[in-house]
């Protein structure tokens, strides 16, 4: 979000280069937790899942709000 909000519409490659960024790095964390044996993947999994149903509420209910008032 914040970067959605920093960043201008100058940046228009900055911003998906960003959010593949991050994550390749949250699936990179999670699969190292799996790997070490520290985490069972099913909870790695659930992790995603709630990680990316946060994202797409906070994108879907979050921004349209934003976007009435500017």
């Amino acid at each position: 979000m914040y970067f959605n909000t920093v960043l201008t519409d100058s940046a228009k490659l900055l911003k998906p280069l960003l959010v593949f960024s991050f994550v390749m790095l949250a699936i990179l964390a999670g699969l190292t937790r799996i790997i070490q044996f520290r985490n069972h993947p099913v909870d790695v999994y659930c992790g995603w899942l709630l990680g990316a149903a946060i994202a797409v509420y906070l994108v879907k209910i979050r921004f349209s709000v934003l976007r009435e008032y500017t």
